[in-house]
């Protein structure tokens, strides 16, 4: 029983680990978005003279509060426009 036990508990917490694992890339790769944008496109507005870029802030918020699929395009985007490669995934 306690085997039976055991294996079903490793069955339900499987899921809640990938997910958890999934979660941890998302966020990975928000952040090197965001530091890429900050780096290339940012700066590079800054020394033009404009203040920061809200979306891009805006997008970095969304994935850190879990919200990957708000926040992950826009950055891709705002580097695409910019001509900037997009790291791997």
């Amino acid at each position: 029983m306690r085997t039976l036990m055991i294996a079903i508990g490793l069955v339900l917490i499987a899921p809640v680990a990938q997910a958890q694992a999934q979660a941890n890339r998302d966020l990975a790769y928000c952040e090197r978005l965001y530091e890429m944008h900050e780096r290339y496109v940012a700066r590079i507005k800054r020394f033009g003279g404009t203040a920061r870029d809200g979306v891009a802030d805006a997008a970095i918020d969304r994935c850190r509060n879990g919200r990957f699929a708000d926040g992950i395009p826009v950055l891709e985007t705002k580097l695409a426009q910019a001509k900037i490669p997009l790291p791997d995934r």
